[in-house]
């Protein structure tokens, strides 16, 4: 079915013949205003927006009708980000949402209000719901991610954020090779906490007890989306071990395939949460915004550099537009750090 144009006065009214007529998996792909057809009232506004079935999305010779716009080239950027589509179709909705209708047919509010519209997915670490808060002693925090990821980095970063107190920092390492351990002993040298490695969830949990209030890091070796019973090691592990917040560290280097696969292979940890690092590092952040867009609101960090008293951001709204903008225009991680540390 060739894409067609859809006539109405208001978004809402517009929306429900494109779902009545092309069902709920419609695409939209372009919006402007339309002559009035209506003798009796000449002057009075019509809109229209340009919907096909999704199948017919990548079929270029059946959309070439559509008038170029600003939701159509939102909708391409999705789709070739590799978007799901009812994420798509969402954010597509709520841009329009946004807007008056006779700000459809221009590229730059809809780009804006598309971007926003992606910002409200997330709600960054201060709002993701903590549980220690709750449950009262020490906020206990495990960091999963590869090797090199920047797990034992992004720990002294949240340890900073939070200006955690001497005394009150505990550090823990499970599984640690030899570089991740010399590295955790110059971070609790500089936050003058002490080093205990763990081999059993009792041993943390005595740690953790031990501290009665304050905050626990617990540093884990590295591990890949392909080594499943590692993965499955470290689930049980931090299960057991009563940990509040399971920070997945994946870098914006890391290849996507095997980014999505390990935060999806981390399901089930407690309260898992995302941190993407290495971001500064990134040729492109399209791969950084699709990962985002699939944890959603499970998003808390993004670290944008190696300073560890700046370099670390919540996954909220305002960043997030900013990764969302800065992978629409082709924008370097180098960039986007600085307009980041900005927002």
């Amino acid at each position: 079915m060739a894409a067609r144009e859809f006539v109405g006065r208001s978004t809402a009214e517009i929306l429900t013949a494109i779902r009545r007529r092309l069902g709920p998996d419609a695409m939209i792909i372009g919006a402007g205003q339309v002559a009035s057809a209506d003798g009796q009232a000449p002057n009075a506004r019509l809109y229209g927006i340009t919907a096909c079935r999704s199948e017919d999305l990548g079929d270029a010779p059946t959309v070439a009708a559509a008038p170029p716009s600003g939701l159509r080239r939102v909708t391409t950027f999705l789709r070739e980000i590799g978007i799901a589509e009812v994420t798509s179709r969402t954010i597509v909705e709520e841009a329009l949402a946004r807007l008056p209708l006779d700000a459809i047919s221009e590229p730059e509010r809809v780009e804006a209000a598309a971007l926003d519209a992606i910002g409200t997915r997330f709600v960054g670490a201060a709002q993701a719901g903590v549980t220690y808060a709750r449950r009262g002693g020490p906020r206990r925090i495990a960091l999963v991610g590869p090797s090199g990821a920047g797990k034992t980095t992004s720990a002294l970063k949240i340890a900073a954020r939070h200006a955690v107190r001497r005394g009150k920092l505990a550090v823990a390492t499970l599984h640690a090779g030899p570089t991740s351990l010399s590295r955790l002993f110059q971070l609790s040298a500089a936050l003058g906490a002490t080093v205990t490695i763990i081999e059993r969830a009792k041993d943390w949990k005595a740690l953790c007890n031990a501290m009665g209030d304050g905050m626990v890091l617990l540093d884990t070796g590295g591990v890949s989306a392909a080594d499943a019973p590692a993965i499955a090691r470290v689930k049980t592990f931090l299960c057991d071990a009563g940990v509040d917040e399971t920070h997945v560290v994946i870098p914006a280097t890391l290849d996507p395939d095997e980014a999505r696969e390990l935060w999806s292979e981390m399901g089930g940890s407690p309260s898992r949460r995302l941190i993407v690092t290495k971001i500064d590092e990134a040729v492109s952040l399209r791969r950084v915004l699709r990962l985002l867009l699939e944890a959603g609101s499970e998003a808390a960090y993004l670290g944008v550099g190696p300073d560890p008293a700046a370099d670390l951001v919540d996954a909220g709204p305002i960043e997030a537009r900013c990764i969302a903008q800065a992978a629409f225009h082709g924008v370097n991680g180098r960039s986007a750090r600085e307009a980041l540390l900005q927002s």
